[in-house]
């Protein structure tokens, strides 16, 4: 491999928080593999990069094709030197009365948001080995508080945070370190008060520990201001203790 940049992929570069880290990323002078389901929005992407590389790659985390395909284009690029990030925040909102969601819609979401997920990163993990990368996991504050109507998108999130804590045990001994990141609703274009943001890297029993705590209150925040507070998470710059 000739490429010198360190290499990260983002799932759910469609839109909002996803496309906003991989844009945040590339800036920093990053090559981003950025998943999108659409070649018009890899197009539109790519486009929008400056300061370093991004290279779309169809990745519907539903799809096992995809995936595979992903893992190839990445290992062939990257070889020896291997994935250093990967950002699982692929996935979606189900706002629906617990009693009332409809199961296949469930059962859908689960399929996204958690089991997709961990398809991806079981796919990357040779390459994240490699280069001693991190996982990015975006979860929700709603793991540690349920409000009405959140059930089915908590319920899901707190799956993927609980595959986040064992795996950042479990892959403690390779040097892959894995965050979970917690923020509350995210403000991507539709006026709403009372905005706020918890990141939160929690700590590990098994000595690969994120013990720091970043909390702000702010009026509304976007995906561009949550992608300014995940990338240093990808990219090393955030303090970890050790």
């Amino acid at each position: 491999m000739n490429c010198a940049r360190k290499h990260t992929l983002v799932t759910g570069c469609s839109s909002g928080i996803g496309r906003s880290t991989a844009l945040r990323l590339a800036r920093a002078g990053q090559h981003v593999y950025a998943g999108i389901r659409k070649p018009a929005d890899g197009d539109r992407l790519a486009r929008s990069a400056a300061g370093g590389e991004i290279t779309p790659v169809i990745l519907d985390v539903t799809e096992p094709g995809h995936i595979a395909a992903a893992a190839a284009t990445i290992d062939e690029h990257t070889g020896a030197a291997g994935l250093d990030g990967l950002v699982n925040n692929a996935g979606y909102g189900l706002a629906c009365p617990a009693e009332l969601v409809p199961l296949d819609s469930f059962r859908r979401q689960l399929d996204v948001n958690v089991t997709g997920q961990l398809a991806v990163t079981q796919a990357m993990l040779p390459a994240l080995r490699r280069a001693r990368g991190r996982i990015v996991m975006v979860s929700t504050i709603g793991v540690r508080f349920s409000p009405p109507f959140a059930g089915p998108l908590d319920a899901a999130k707190a799956a993927l945070t609980a595959l986040g804590e064992a795996m950042r045990q479990e892959l403690a001994p390779w040097g892959v370190r894995v965050v979970l990141v917690e923020p509350a609703t995210i403000n991507s274009g539709s006026p709403s008060p009372g905005r706020c943001l918890k990141l939160s890297m929690r700590p590990s029993r098994a000595g690969n520990s994120m013990v720091s705590k970043r909390s702000c209150g702010i009026g509304s925040i976007g995906s561009d201001s949550l992608a300014d507070r995940v990338c240093p998470l990808v990219d090393g710059d955030a303090a970890i203790a050790h």
